[in-house]
């Protein structure tokens, strides 16, 4: 029903990233990676969740979560040396997310902390209230938001979304 937990962490470790020059070390191509901007005075919690797509990293501050990503692939993140595990502080995010990707779920209730730009933030609240099952286009969204000619800025916000899956963005596409 739910998905398997990574109780073995130190294989994601292995993942070495200088995150002074945004490079990856490790054993992937030369990709470059952002580090999440999170404040020092919140605790960061981790936790990983395994699911059809490969593990997914899931971290939470203390206002919620701020970042989900899929491991496989050119989009690996390393873990940083102040982040905690803890499967207990994610354990909503763990199971609202194995719902989902069980099929029991199309819509997430979880305290969320997105990091953005205030244009971003809107863009992401926009994209949030796509239903299930649905579509919009960035021309929908960039309207929804009174910015009718921002089409190209809301595709570059939606791509900056550090929150697939509870954060839709795969349900943004262009007009045809």
């Amino acid at each position: 029903l739910y998905f398997f937990f990574f109780k073995q962490k130190t294989a994601y470790e292995i993942y070495q990233c200088d995150w002074s020059s945004d490079v990856c070390s490790s054993d992937l191509p030369d990709h470059h990676l952002k580090e999440p901007k999170m404040s020092s005075k919140n605790q960061i919690c981790y936790a990983f969740v395994e699911s059809q797509l490969g593990p997914v990293l899931l971290v939470r501050d203390d206002a919620g979560l701020r970042l989900i990503n899929f491991q496989d692939g050119g989009n690996r993140l390393a873990l940083r040396p102040e982040w905690q595990y803890s499967e207990t502080a994610l354990k909503e995010a763990i199971e609202q997310i194995g719902d989902y990707f069980s099929g029991k779920r199309k819509l997430f209730d979880l305290p969320l902390s997105p990091q953005g730009t205030e244009f971003q933030r809107q863009v992401w609240q926009a994209v949030s209230n796509i239903p299930y099952g649905r579509t919009d286009s960035y021309g929908a969204i960039a309207k929804q938001i009174n910015r009718p000619k921002a089409s190209r800025a809301v595709g570059a916000a939606n791509g900056q979304n550090r929150l697939p899956i509870v954060i839709p963005c795969h349900r943004v596409v262009g007009s045809s």
